[in-house]
């Protein structure tokens, strides 16, 4: 049995969304990407207004997935 590449990151014909959600599943935010988009650009484009809200990002090692933890409320 052959191992699975995650080809998130690798460019390919068919286009391909950006989509953040909130904790509660609703969507704030969703981009069409056109194929040969900088994946890696786009996401870093798109959280950094996102962090000058208050809000963190965190990459997860694993699949080289980014999540987004909501700013602290008092």
């Amino acid at each position: 049995m052959g191992r699975y590449r995650f080809t998130a990151f690798v460019n390919d014909s068919q286009p391909r969304y950006l989509v953040l959600w909130d904790l509660h599943w609703h969507v704030i935010e969703c981009q069409r990407l056109e194929p040969d988009a900088d994946l890696s650009g786009v996401m870093t484009a798109t959280i950094a207004p996102l962090e000058g809200d208050g809000w963190q990002a965190a990459v997860s090692l694993h699949e080289s997935s980014t999540s987004l933890s909501a700013p602290r409320r008092f």
